[in-house]
């Protein structure tokens, strides 16, 4: 029996060196499935922000320079990195802001090229009954 094929890509979305929420294309004028998390918006998450919402405080030598303030036992996102329930409920838009606030000033081209968003296609995912292996 032949193992079923993998859909067509559902959305292609360009490279963009901004660090702002793409939309996903076909997807205008209808919230995004953000599988329950609040703050998530349309799309993937830049890069920088991805990471923020991963990586534990002492990881921050492995983010951008200009961003580590955000993770450091004082600064904004604090309790995200330092405390032991480190995943809020508003996770994804609180890093959001802060990386926001926190702007591309002062940042390396180095910095710039490790946050920006390269190329990606996005796959729908199979929903439905009948689950099962070969």
């Amino acid at each position: 029996r032949n193992a079923p094929s993998l859909p067509p890509p559902r959305y292609v979305i360009p490279a963009s060196s901004s660090s702002s929420s793409s939309s996903v294309a076909g997807d205008e004028g209808r919230d995004g499935d953000t599988g329950g998390i609040t703050g998530a918006g349309r799309g993937p998450l830049p890069p920088d922000v991805f990471s923020l919402c991963l990586l534990p405080g002492e990881a921050s030598k492995y983010v951008p320079r200009p961003l580590r303030v955000l993770m450091a036992e004082n600064g904004p996102l604090s309790d995200i990195f330092h405390d032991s329930d480190p995943s809020p409920s508003d996770l994804v838009s609180r890093v959001t802001e802060a990386v926001a606030k926190a702007g591309r000033k002062g940042w390396t081209k180095e910095e710039e090229e490790a946050a920006s968003r390269g190329p990606m296609v996005v796959f729908g995912s199979f929903r439905g009954g009948g689950g099962g292996g070969g």
